[in-house]
Formats: C-alpha cells, sequence, structure tokens
C-alpha cells in the first residue's frame, strides 16, 4: 500500500501576546468584578475573569494588589472619557442634547469612579498632583452655546462638572439629577424667570472683573 504524501499543511500556534498587551487585556476583563467586589476580590476570581490561570496572572502582576491598582488607574484614565465626550460634541444633535448627552456621561463616571475607589483602601488609590483636568471636547461644546457664557468656557466646564458631581454622588443624593434637569439649572440657575445680574434679589450688579 502506497504511503500518504507528507501533508503540506502545518500547524501554526498563536505567538504569546507581549506581557503589556497581556496586562492590559486582564484589567480590561477584570475591571468590572473589582468594581463589584473592591479588593475583597480574590485571585482565583480575578484569574477565572480573565480567563487564565492565576499563575499567568502573576506573571503578568506583582500580586493582586497590583491587579486591583491597575484597575483603579484605568478607571481613572481620562483619555477614554475625552474621547466619548469627543464623539458627541462633533456629533449632529441639537447643542442642547449634546449637552445633556455630556452631563449624563459625567454622571456614569462620577458613579463609577465612587465605586471602585470606595471598595478599595487609600493605599491603592493613585496619587494626583492637583484637580482632574476638564474634558476638553466639553469646553468646546461650551464655547459653542448658541448664548454666549458670562464666563470663560474652561471656568463653566469645572462650574458644570462640579454641579454634575454635586447632583449625582452617592453620598449627597439618593438619586443623580436628570441630565436635562442639571443642564437648565447649569444655564438658567435656580431663578425663577429671566435675571440680569443687577435683577438679582438684595444683590447689586457684578462688578466687572479685572482683566488677566
Amino acid at each position: 500500500m502506497p504511503s500518504r504524501p507528507p501533508s503540506s499543511t502545518t500547524s501554526t500556534r498563536a505567538a504569546p501576546l507581549p506581557p503589556a498587551e497581556r496586562r492590559e487585556r486582564i484589567v480590561e476583563a477584570v475591571t468590572e468584578l473589582v468594581v463589584e467586589r473592591g479588593e475583597r476580590v480574590t485571585s482565583r476570581a480575578l484569574a477565572d475573569a480573565a480567563g487564565v490561570s492565576e499563575g499567568t496572572v502573576f506573571k503578568c502582576f506583582d500580586s493582586k494588589d497590583d491587579v486591583v491598582r491597575s484597575v483603579v488607574d484605568a478607571v481613572l484614565d481620562s483619555g477614554p472619557l475625552d474621547r466619548s465626550v469627543d464623539e458627541i460634541v462633533d456629533g449632529d444633535a441639537p447643542w442642547i442634547e449634546r449637552l445633556e448627552t455630556v452631563i449624563a456621561l459625567l454622571q456614569t463616571r462620577t458613579a463609577r469612579v465612587f465605586a471602585v475607589l470606595s471598595g478599595v483602601d487609600e493605599r491603592l488609590h493613585p496619587s494626583r498632583p492637583g484637580p482632574l483636568p476638564v474634558p476638553p471636547g466639553l469646553v468646546r461644546l461650551l464655547d459653542e452655546a448658541p448664548t454666549a457664557l458670562r464666563r470663560p468656557a474652561v471656568d463653566s466646564a469645572r462650574a458644570l462638572r462640579a454641579l454634575t458631581f454635586s447632583t449625582c454622588h452617592p453620598l449627597l443624593v439618593e438619586q443623580p439629577t436628570p441630565p436635562a434637569e442639571v443642564a437648565d439649572l447649569f444655564l438658567h440657575g435656580h431663578l425663577s424667570g429671566t435675571t440680569t445680574p443687577g435683577d438679582r434679589p438684595g444683590s447689586p450688579a457684578d462688578p466687572e472683573l479685572p482683566e488677566s
């Protein structure tokens, strides 16, 4: 019986991922688990969520704390938020709808950051010099407001971020204020009707601010 010719097909194995990319994929896979359980999460649970062995996890990370700290850093990374805001701002929706959508995005981020930071010890919190920058896209959006704002767009963006934080943080309110209400409060304040600075009850007209 003639022998079969050797097969021309050779089996190949995928090249192993570079360590940095494997770390990134593990962080992506375990983020929701860490947000949910905090540092109480076990190494076994982390490995299961990532679909790898515990040994593989600890080839990429020095310890469980290292995994959790990497997740915290990823959640606080402003890059994904900035890109999402840019996509909204560059969209075709009416200006006020884009503003409300950005506010909803900021509310979601606030809740997510609170969830991950409240679940881990302060030793796992990152040290950040100074305040977090506001999303550049939000500054652009406010600069395009149909009616001119009273303050520079970057100052208005900081004020809106602070207002959004105070109307959705779990330690401050039971339920987040709807984005449309936050937008209305930001643009029109608490006074009923339309007022100018000199019309505020018991308040003289605002003095002119010195030029910087």
